[in-house]
């Protein structure tokens, strides 16, 4: 695999990325547990980049149990040692930047308020009725934002990753489902772009300030929303062209399959990403992840357009992912109380992907009785 150099001149040894997964169990401090810091440590050796979870920004902005914060500088030096181990191997360390809007966590965000955009529940179950956030509450979110970039320069993170997918604050902002405000930071879609766009200048602003070589400022977009209401594959152009006016050095897309098609009626026979791609035009890096799993994927990734392969559930399975495509040695699937040890996995990151096994079984099984 070839090495890959972004637009600031940031090279990267090899083209894969290990894809930002939640491991649900860091510590009472918000910092890495000793199984994740053994967790990321294995995972770090073979890939060029490496995304670590959701990282939150904010005290009110914890969406994860267990979760790991940059919401503070008690931290920072303990993750200057954790990018300075990673990065023995080679790999660019990046940290993912969070704000969970209403899907924080009440348990987790301790006496202050969930708030949002706009009072528009999640419509995931179980999350709380939010507070539709003031003008200053916004204002000092996005300062938060700049914040935690000084701290991730300082901690000799290479980059950070701005989550506006998966219906995380920024999309929040974004979505005209979850955003009806009348002020500056809603209606047109002109209006509702402004936060996501008042997160990326803070960001850039930090980096301008404190000078890292060559850091990277990506962002991680989901391209469309269910709904007549929600975000459209035309708005998600409309953001993407905003971005590369702002010089983002890269796009990160959050698709279930590399080559999915549309989650809307207009776009239900539409291969999403390829769709983005093309509209992309190489103004900037695109990293495409979904159901990769071997080198054959991996070639198809890079075949279908985009410059560098997110790698998650594999690398779950198999932390020398890299090592084992490149040695044409079979990735096996297969869940066992034993994958707890034998792959280091984090406690509470192999109770979240049992359930998610014994689910998609039980959905299996479900389609196969209905045939």
């Amino acid at each position: 695999m070839n090495s890959f150099t972004f637009s600031n001149g940031r090279t990267i040894k090899n083209t894969l990325v290990m894809a930002p997964m939640t491991t649900y169990s860091s510590n009472k401090d918000e910092f890495f547990s000793e199984q994740e810091l053994r967790y990321y440590e294995n995972r770090s050796k073979d890939v060029g980049m490496l995304i670590t979870a959701a990282l939150s920004v904010s005290v009110d902005g914890h969406g994860f149990f267990n979760h790991v914060s940059l919401d503070s500088d008690r931290n920072v030096a303990r993750f200057s040692e954790f990018t300075a181990n990673l990065k023995k191997e080679g790999a660019v360390i990046v940290a993912q930047l969070i704000h969970a809007g209403k899907l924080a966590l009440p348990a987790e965000i301790g006496e202050n308020d969930v708030i949002a955009p706009s009072s528009v529940p999640a419509k995931r179950p179980g999350y709380a009725i939010p507070k539709e956030m003031t003008n200053e509450q916004a204002e000092r979110i996005v300062q938060d934002f700049y914040e935690a970039t000084k701290r991730a320069i300082k901690a000799g993170f290479d980059g950070v990753e701005l989550h506006g997918a998966n219906g995380y604050l920024i999309q929040q902002f974004f979505s005209p489902y979850s955003n009806r405000r009348k002020d500056q930071w809603g209606g047109t879609i002109q209006n509702r772009l402004q936060f996501p766009l008042a997160v990326v200048q803070a960001v850039q602003k930090a980096v301008a300030e404190l000078k890292p070589d060559h850091f990277i400022v990506g962002y991680r977009l989901s391209p469309e929303e269910t709904g007549q209401t929600g975000i459209a594959l035309a708005d998600t152009k409309l953001l993407i062209d905003a971005l590369i006016q702002r010089n983002i050095d890269y796009i990160h897309f959050s698709l279930s399959q590399f080559n999915q098609k549309g989650i809307r009626p207009e776009t239900k026979n539409v291969e999403i990403g390829r769709e983005l791609i093309d509209f992309i035009d190489r103004r900037v890096p695109v990293i495409g992840v979904g159901k990769i799993k071997s080198l054959k994927d991996v070639v198809a990734a890079h075949s279908y357009g985009y410059d560098l392969v997110a790698i998650g559930r594999a690398l779950l399975f198999r932390p020398r992912f890299g090592k084992a495509i490149v040695e044409n040695k079979p990735i096996t699937f297969k869940y066992s109380p034993f994958m707890f040890i034998k792959n280091d996995l984090p406690r509470g990151l192999f109770q979240f992907l049992k359930q998610v096994i014994q689910t998609e079984l039980t959905g299996k099984l479900k389609n196969a009785w209905r045939r």
